[in-house]
C-alpha cells in the first residue's frame, strides 16, 4: 500500500477554506469514515462482531497494535521499530533544538475569530504535527480560554518548509533560519473552555476537552477528520458522562495515602490528555487522562474499524495510580514508578511485536517519559496498566517554553521520534528536538 498524501504544494498558500476543500477533494482518500471502511484494500481486518449485532470489548491478551500502517495514513499509526531504542535516540539537548514560530492573525482562514489571550489564564495546551498533509508542514495547537465554548485548536502550515515527514530542521535550510506560520484555521470545542492534549493519527485528530476556571461541563474527546485542514470535520466523540460507569472508582482501589477519599465516590468528568492507537484487529484503543488529583484515566475501544458518527466507544477499564506497574524504575528509588500531571500522552505502536507504548509529556520541568501498556484478566475483567520504562528532560530555551503549555511527539517515516514544546501564548515559540543518528548531527 502506498502513502496517499493530499495533493497540496507549498507553492499554494493556506489562503482559504474553499481552496483547501478543492485541493483535498482532488486527492485519493485513505479511508472513509462514513462508510466505516478504513482500508478498502483489505490490509486490516474487518469489524469484530459476535454474530448477534454486539461488538466485543476485549481482545486476546495482550492487546496488540496494527503493524501495517504506512506513514500518513488516515486513522492509522505508523509503527516504530523498537520503541525504547527510538526513545533513547530522541534528543532533549540544546544542540539538537531549533525554533519555529506561530503568529496568528486577528481572523482565521475559516473566518472564526479566536478569543483573545490574557496574560494569566489563557495558554497553549498541546502541539502535534499532522502526518499525511501537503509537504508535511502542518501542525495543530490547542488552547484554553476563559469562557465556555472558546476552548479551541489551531491548524497552521509553514509555507517555508518542504518536508518528507522528518524533522523540520532539515527541511528549511534553503529558505529561512526561523520559519513563522501566520495563516490558520480555528476550531472551537463545543461547550468547553479547555482544549487539552491531542494526538494526530495520520490526519485524524483526537482532542481532549473539558472545563476549568470555575466553569463546568461534561468532558469529551472529539475526533476530527483534518484532511481538509481549513475545515476540520468532527466525525466522532467519546463523552465522559457516566453512562458506562466510567465515573465510578473500581471497588477495592488501593489509593496512595492522601490522594483520594477513603471511600471512593464519583469521579469528576475531566479530560486533560488523550492517546490513540490502531489495534491489530482494526479497531482503535483510546486512553483519556482524567484530572482527579491527576492520577486516573479511562481506556475505551471502538466497535468498528471505520471511525464515524455511528461509532460506539466501549468503556474498557478505569485506570488509577494503583495500576502503575513497577517495571524497571531506573533512577527513581520509589515503590511506585513516576507519574505526573501529564499534559500530553501519545500512544505508539512497536513494529517488532505490536506492543503499545505511551510517550507522556508535561510539567514545568519539561519531563518526557516512556511507558509500556500491559494488560491482565483479573476476575474476568480486563485491566490495563502503564509500566514505566525510562524518562528524560527537554532542555528548552527558558521557563516560558515548557511541556506544561504544549508538548507532543512526532513519528517520522523512518521510525524515529521528534519532540515539540511550545511557550504559552502568541507569538508562540515552537521548539523542535531532533534525534541522534540518521543525519549525523
Amino acid at each position: 500500500m502506498t502513502n496517499r498524501r493530499t495533493n497540496m504544494s507549498v507553492k499554494i498558500p493556506f489562503s482559504s477554506a474553499i481552496a483547501l476543500a478543492l485541493l483535498i477533494a482532488s486527492a485519493p482518500a485513505c479511508g472513509n469514515a462514513e462508510q466505516g471502511s478504513l482500508d478498502p484494500q483489505g490490509d486490516l481486518a474487518g469489524p469484530v462482531d459476535d454474530g448477534v449485532g454486539e461488538s466485543r470489548a476485549t481482545l486476546p491478551l495482550p492487546w496488540l497494535s496494527a503493524l501495517n500502517c504506512p506513514y500518513g495514513m488516515f486513522g492509522c499509526n505508523k509503527c516504530v521499530p523498537n520503541v525504547p531504542a527510538a526513545f533513547n535516540r530522541a534528543s532533549g539537548s540544546r544542540s539538537r533544538r531549533h525554533r519555529f514560530y506561530f503568529d496568528p492573525n486577528e481572523f482565521s482562514e475559516n473566518e472564526d475569530k479566536p478569543d483573545a489571550f490574557t496574560v494569566l489564564k489563557d495558554h497553549i495546551q498541546s502541539v502535534t504535527r499532522i502526518p499525511g498533509l501537503g509537504e508535511e508542514n502542518f501542525i495543530a495547537l490547542s488552547r484554553n480560554a476563559r469562557d465556555k465554548g472558546d476552548g479551541a485548536f489551531y491548524i497552521t502550515t509553514f509555507p517555508q518548509i518542504s518536508s518528507h515527514g522528518d524533522a523540520w530542521k532539515w527541511a528549511f535550510r534553503r529558505t529561512t533560519s526561523n520559519p513563522t506560520a501566520k495563516q490558520y484555521s480555528y476550531t472551537r470545542m463545543p461547550g468547553a473552555n479547555h482544549a487539552g492534549g491531542m494526538q494526530a493519527v495520520g490526519p485524524m485528530l483526537f482532542v481532549a476537552s473539558d472545563c476549568d476556571e470555575g466553569n463546568s461541563c461534561t468532558a469529551a474527546v472529539h475526533i476530527f477528520d483534518v484532511r481538509n485542514p481549513g475545515l476540520p470535520n468532527r466525525i466522532s466523540s467519546i463523552v465522559l458522562d457516566g453512562s458506562q460507569g466510567e465515573l465510578d472508582f473500581p471497588p477495592g482501589t488501593d489509593f496512595p495515602p492522601g490522594t483520594f477519599p477513603p471511600s471512593p465516590g464519583p469521579v469528576s468528568s475531566r479530560a486533560a490528555a488523550v492517546g490513540a492507537v490502531r489495534l491489530k484487529d482494526g479497531r482503535m484503543l483510546v486512553f483519556i487522562r482524567g484530572r482527579e488529583y491527576d492520577r486516573n484515566g479511562w481506556f475505551f475501544v471502538s466497535d468498528s474499524v471505520g471511525i464515524g458518527p455511528e461509532t460506539h466507544w466501549t468503556f474498557v477499564d478505569h485506570w488509577t495510580i494503583d495500576d502503575l506497574k513497577t517495571g524497571n524504575a531506573g533512577p527513581f528509588p520509589s515503590s511506585r514508578d513516576p507519574w505526573f500531571a501529564w499534559e500530553n500522552i501519545n500512544l505508539i505502536s512497536d513494529c517488532n511485536d505490536g506492543q503499545i507504548y505511551a510517550v507522556a509529556m508535561g510539567t514545568l520541568s519539561n519531563k518526557s517519559f516512556l511507558y509500556r501498556i500491559t494488560s491482565s484478566d483479573l476476575g474476568g475483567k480486563e485491566n490495563l496498566f502503564f509500566e514505566y520504562v525510562t524518562g528524560r528532560g527537554l532542555n528548552t530555551t527558558g521557563p516560558a517554553t515548557s511541556t506544561r503549555y504544549g508538548g507532543g511527539v512526532h513519528v517520522t517515516p523512518n521510525g524515529n521520534l521528534v519532540s515539540y514544546v511550545t511557550d504559552r501564548r502568541p507569538e508562540v515559540e515552537i521548539e523542535e528536538f531532533r534525534y541522534h543518528g540518521a543525519h549525523g548531527d
